[in-house]
């Protein structure tokens, strides 16, 4: 069997998603990494540093940003990121949890056209320094050690995938005799993918 450790802290952060699965060229706000923070007590998040990893010879992640997803608003100022291996961003727009609460949140991006087709890109949530996170009951900095998980939060592998459409004759209508004077009658059919 396996064992499974339930922790919370002071601060928990849980991953929501996405599955790993396709996005396209010159998609727009395209969701590359969704969480969760909770918070014990009322705190205001300073720093929100993430990394973002991507292969293919161009990749170029436009838009860069942050959302609460609760009121779909704009956390966080935007950024570029534009790096073929490894980039850190760090977010200092001040984030506000009261206590006993929790926030959902989603990374965006845009995909540039000029991106590598079949090139990846994943999001790590990295984690908190000493002075990210301040306690606003006490005014003291929470301790990383309060932060459960207190390491990197890593999200799935998104893969760059140039668009196209496929189209095929469907199985249905088949072939039929209709009385001559017959309305609605279905002459083809036809599946896109």
């Amino acid at each position: 069997g396996d064992t499974l450790t339930i922790a919370g802290g002071e601060l928990t952060i849980t991953f929501n998603g996405p599955v790993t699965g396709d996005i396209t060229l010159r998609q727009q706000d395209v969701m590359l990494y969704d969480f969760t923070i909770a918070s014990q007590n009322n705190v205001e998040i300073r720093n929100l540093r993430f990394n973002v990893s991507s292969t293919g010879a161009i990749a170029i992640y436009n838009d860069f940003k942050v959302w609460d997803t609760a009121g779909n608003s704009l956390i966080t100022s935007a950024v570029n990121v534009t790096t073929a291996s490894s980039t850190n961003v760090t977010f200092t727009d001040v984030i506000n949890l009261s206590a006993g609460t929790s926030k959902r949140f989603k990374v965006t991006a845009d995909v540039d056209s000029t991106n590598s087709a079949n090139g990846t890109v994943r999001v790590h949530l990295l984690a908190f320094q000493s002075n990210d996170v301040r306690n606003l009951d006490n005014n003291t900095y929470v301790s990383t050690s309060s932060i459960v998980p207190n390491s990197t939060v890593s999200g799935n592998t998104m893969t760059v995938k140039a668009l196209s459409l496929d189209t095929q004759l469907s199985s249905t209508p088949t072939s039929q005799t209709y009385v001559k004077g017959k309305n609605d009658v279905a002459l083809a059919g036809f599946s896109f993918r």
